[in-house]
């Protein structure tokens, strides 16, 4: 027997996944666009925003003495980002993770809820033991290991007493975090992000 709920659902994670791959497009043609000569104008023209829009979004100014792509917001190092807010949250200590927040994301994450979520986490798993298997991503693509520029997907699994949650945390091109959600590992395809 069909489930609605269950086959809406698979029609929203289709609509995640084809979204990905179609940012993921418009940034391989913008920047064969680029190559091929088009200047910001013309790609903020065609995508109706401004080019200062178009070029904070795809561009990828290089340091003339490392040639190492600049980015447009803070470099974050992934893993100590991920390491800071599971490990405060873990102290009972949500006000440094809520200061790394964007204003919305801390409207919906509130300390009530963190903590809540928290307290199911130890009563399924018990306490936290140990951090590992830290990555990140942008789009799908994986990022090396070290201080990243936004927006990014850091992933941790969470090593507990007695089971392993997995960790996701959604950093902006601003460096601050638009999201934070903790599941079984079982569970983790299915995580929005």
């Amino acid at each position: 027997m069909r489930d609605p709920a269950n086959d809406a659902l698979r029609d929203v994670g289709a609509a995640r996944d084809d979204v990905a791959r179609a940012e993921r497009e418009l940034e391989r043609a913008v920047l064969a666009a680029r190559r091929a000569g088009a200047t910001w104008q013309e790609i903020g023209d065609t995508l109706a925003v401004t080019r200062q829009a178009a070029f904070k979004r795809f561009g990828k100014p290089v340091d003339p003495e490392t040639g190492e792509t600049l980015g447009t917001g803070p470099q974050l190092d992934p893993a100590a980002l991920i390491d800071h807010v599971v490990r405060h949250i873990a102290d009972g200590d949500y006000e440094p993770v809520r200061e790394l927040m964007t204003h919305s994301c801390s409207r919906e994450l509130t300390r009530t809820r963190v903590m809540g979520v928290w307290r199911d986490v130890l009563a399924e798993v018990g306490a936290l033991e140990d951090i590992s298997g830290v990555g990140a991503h942008r789009a799908g693509t994986p990022l090396p290991t070290g201080p990243v520029p936004g927006p990014f997907v850091a992933r941790a699994l969470l090593e507990h007493e007695a089971g392993e949650i997995a960790c996701h945390l959604a950093v902006n091109r601003a460096g601050r975090i638009e999201g934070l959600l903790l599941a079984p590992v079982a569970a983790e395809a299915d995580m929005a992000f």
